[in-house]
């Protein structure tokens, strides 16, 4: 196999540091690439315990695993994403050797006749999909921050069930859990009948949110939590009327590690602090208003605080 051959230069040049390999994939898993660089670069790879350990992450970015080396000696790192191979073993084998080539000072052979990451460029040496430049004494650089934009149908329900829209832009670090995410929520009417006559009312506005996620080699699952400006409109027999409703969010997002389109299903809520209160007067017209509102009222209806969506969508782009 490729991988040995190209060991024999790299054991010949291997500093006296053991790897420990980390991460939460399951493809190639941590302890699979450990195996693999014990078998190519020797005991020597694993260490007694005495010297300086160089810690090795694996980490999902998507349909890509990454793969980031942290040397004890002066804090540099080095990172590159692992060619799409068709099994396991052979992602866990290319890990290896590209470990085995760092710690030797090396850069990180090509797989011949594999293929590389998507969006990797092609230089004129050869040298396809190589990783950025490494980190030397000491200094930092992390990978630039990525791009995601999602859309989502739900279900608003709050007093009856409406149809709402809602559409996203999302940055993240490829391979980093944190994000943060804007963008827009409507939602369609929700209709009530009163005694007086039938009133209505929707939501428009802007939201913005950070979020956590999981992600194992087939599924994804990450919380967020936010806060929200919208308009609301009110229809009613006397007229229409809008004021600004700020509120907060909370919700918990899952779906399938795939291509894009990525799609995923959604629960969340949302809590609107500000007390509303939907009445209808005697004058035979309906009107949404706060407590205080001067006039007498009949059929008096309070709107509860909390509003809870459900529903699915997609997401396309890497920071998604």
């Amino acid at each position: 196999m490729l991988a040995g051959a190209l060991a024999v230069g790299m054991i010949s040049a291997w500093q006296a540091t053991a790897v420990q390999v980390q991460g939460d994939t399951s493809c190639p898993s941590p302890g699979a690439v450990g195996a693999e660089l014990v078998r190519i670069a020797g005991p020597g790879a694993r260490g007694d315990g005495a010297g300086p350990v160089d810690l090795a992450a694996l980490v999902s970015d998507g349909a890509l695993v990454r793969l980031r080396l942290r040397r004890a000696a002066d804090g540099a790192i080095e990172e590159r994403a692992l060619p799409e191979l068709g099994s396991c073993g052979e992602r866990a084998t290319a890990a290896a050797v590209i470990l085995a080539a760092w710690e030797a000072r090396l850069d990180p052979p090509e797989i011949a006749a594999l293929p590389s990451p998507p969006g990797s460029a092609s230089g004129g040496n050869g040298n396809a999909g190589t990783a950025p430049p490494s980190i030397r004494a000491g200094a930092t650089s992390l990978p630039s921050a990525a791009l995601g934009v999602s859309m989502a149908a739900l279900l608003s329900m709050r007093v009856g069930v409406a149809p709402a829209l809602a559409a996203e832009v999302s940055f993240a670090r490829p391979g980093r859990p944190l994000g943060v995410a804007a963008g827009i929520l409507l939602v369609n009417s929700h209709d009530i009948n009163l005694v007086t006559g039938p009133a209505s009312w929707r939501r428009a506005g802007l939201t913005s949110d950070v979020r956590w996620r999981y992600a194992s080699a087939r599924v994804w699952a990450e919380g967020r939590a936010g806060l929200a400006l919208t308009l609301i409109q009110i229809s009613t027999l006397s007229g229409n009327s809008n004021w600004l409703d700020p509120g907060a969010t909370a919700g918990i997002r899952a779906g399938l590690m795939t291509r894009a389109p990525m799609p995923w299903l959604q629960i969340s809520g949302a809590f609107w602090p500000r007390a509303q209160i939907l009445y209808g007067v005697y004058a035979g017209s309906a009107v949404l208003s706060v407590p205080g509102s001067s006039g007498p009222t009949v059929d008096e209806r309070n709107l509860p605080h909390f509003e809870l969506f459900a529903g699915l969508g997609v997401s396309f782009g890497r920071g998604r």
